[in-house]
């Protein structure tokens, strides 16, 4: 996505992530754990919490770059 950008005259309004691996909740319902947000589903205020993938996520949008961890 690097290449996809503002300063390369790209005009750039949004950005999604979506992947065939999104498809799995079709046969998995709730089993299947996956996402940037993982819900409780067992208490009824149904808390949130972000997942590594949300931190992640976020590092690439402010630094328009995917940054390696090690």
């Amino acid at each position: 996505m690097a290449f996809v950008s503002p300063r390369n005259g790209i005009d750039v309004r949004g950005y999604s992530v979506w992947s065939f691996m999104d498809l799995y909740e079709i046969f998995g319902g709730f089993k299947t754990h996956y996402g940037i947000i993982a819900v409780n589903f067992d208490t009824e205020e149904r808390t949130r919490q972000l997942r590594r993938s949300a931190h992640s996520y976020s590092d690439f949008l402010k630094n328009n770059a995917v940054i390696k961890v090690e």
